[in-house]
């Protein structure tokens, strides 16, 4: 897909997991989730009925960690100083009615699946609590079968093992670390924010550089390409 093809038009949205901290992660990204208007084999696009990439919006959605509602300019903050974000909200669309648990598993389950936390299994972040059941239905799933193509880059922290990877739960393509941070116990071992080794498609590789833009430089591949 070239810019020539198809009109570049986004949705963003900005949602903090942890409304009633003002602790700013020092690793911002916590997941990017892209959906792309995908063209066929051929360049065509897909068959699915009303899937004309022409007319439906490439989606991105950016969730950060344990960010405050108020902890950017564009809410009003009058310390910080976010432009990039700023910018980003003043150009997307605003969903401004959002609601979220205490911690990041369970809104990150509930963001995915349109379901209230518990009734996905993830009410928690340690112990197997953080497992998205294996018959939710992701937001993922529902972009590929409108004809998407599908990207996550970051944190999953929704199944580490096989059948509950972002893979097996919609995404064509993924670049993730395991567990809820780099350098946990289901993460690489002894894994670092600087040139961490991730799952590329499913394999552990090394990368080169800070992690937030090892991800970022990965979307942004995702989306050229």
């Amino acid at each position: 897909m070239t810019k020539e093809q198809y009109k570049v038009r986004t949705i963003l949205g900005i949602l903090a997991e942890s409304p009633m901290t003002l602790r700013l992660s020092v690793f911002l990204l916590n997941m990017l989730f892209l959906a792309w208007a995908a063209a066929g084999s051929e360049g065509e696009p897909p068959s699915s009925p009303g899937s004309d990439p022409d007319q439906r919006p490439n989606v991105i959605l950016v969730m950060t960690d344990d960010q405050g509602y108020g902890d950017i300019g564009f809410h009003g903050n009058p310390v910080l100083k976010t432009p990039n974000l700023d910018r980003l909200a003043a150009e997307s669309l605003r969903l401004t009615n959002f609601h979220v648990d205490s911690t990041c598993a369970p809104t990150r389950a509930a963001l995915m699946t349109g379901r209230y936390s518990c009734r996905t299994g993830v009410w928690h972040t340690i112990m197997g609590r953080s497992i998205l059941r294996g018959d939710e239905v992701t937001m993922a799933e529902y972009f590929v079968r409108a004809g998407y193509a599908t990207g996550m880059f970051g944190k999953w922290h929704l199944g580490d093992n096989a059948g509950y990877r972002p893979l097996d739960r919609g995404f064509s393509h993924a670049l993730w670390h395991g567990g809820g941070g780099i350098g946990q116990t289901p993460d690489y071992w002894g894994n670092t924010y600087f040139s961490p080794t991730l799952r590329n498609n499913g394999p552990w590789k090394p990368s080169q550089g800070y992690c937030t833009d090892v991800f970022f430089e990965a979307a942004q591949a995702f989306v050229t390409e």
